[in-house]
């Protein structure tokens, strides 16, 4: 009996104070997708708002995944949101900014079957070993105890987190996700400042 009722306390969704905000995000996310979505059937299927499509879709599925975490309030739960966060929403929402820059800066001699194949194999290989250790990224400790919290008047009652120490696994793949994001930032920069001539006589023609 107690472990019965123990299952299906884990099992009632919680409110944290964090997740109105962050269903905010994500509302928004959808909306600039769907706008993205309308212009590239308008503009002639160009590959940068393709580029650019994937990273919101991608963007707006680890916002989703992470409301998802917040609300569960089993151990499992959580843990297979984090995972499917970080061994494969991760992935593809860096690699779409590659992507994005990449095209955008008209360099997509760069995408070719080798950095393709090189990107779905590592999200194969994460994601496969996160099914086979869905600890290996992460020691957990059960979960912990937060609140109560008043925002603006309302007031949020006890929640609980995944009680979690990070490994290095998770640290190499924030250290390459840094790379990917600093390395797409660079392209974009580097393309603007060579072309920024002809940026000024396009905007001035419209």
């Amino acid at each position: 009996m107690g472990l019965t009722r123990s299952i299906e306390q884990s099992m009632v969704p919680q409110l944290p104070p964090q997740v109105p905000l962050v269903g905010s995000v994500f509302l928004l996310l959808v909306s600039l997708a769907v706008y993205a979505g309308l212009q590239y059937h308008r503009r002639g299927h160009k590959s940068e708002l393709l580029a650019f499509i994937s990273l919101l879709i991608a963007l707006s599925l680890w916002v989703l995944t992470n409301i998802f975490v917040d609300t569960v309030t089993s151990v499992e739960l959580k843990l297979l949101g984090y995972n499917v966060t970080n061994t494969v929403l991760v992935w593809v929402s860096f690699y779409s900014l590659l992507w994005f820059a990449l095209a955008y800066s008209e360099s997509t001699r760069w995408i070719n079957r080798w950095t393709v194949g090189f990107a779905v194999g590592t999200v194969v290989v994460t994601s496969t070993t996160g099914i086979l250790a869905p600890e290996y990224m992460y020691e957990v400790n059960g979960l912990a105890t937060k609140g109560p919290l008043t925002v603006l008047g309302v007031t949020f009652e006890e929640w609980v987190v995944l009680d979690r120490s990070l490994k290095w696994p998770f640290r190499l793949l924030q250290v390459f996700s840094y790379t990917v994001m600093l390395a797409s930032a660079a392209i974009l920069v580097r393309y603007l400042l060579r072309n920024k001539s002809d940026l000024y006589t396009g905007q001035a023609a419209a």
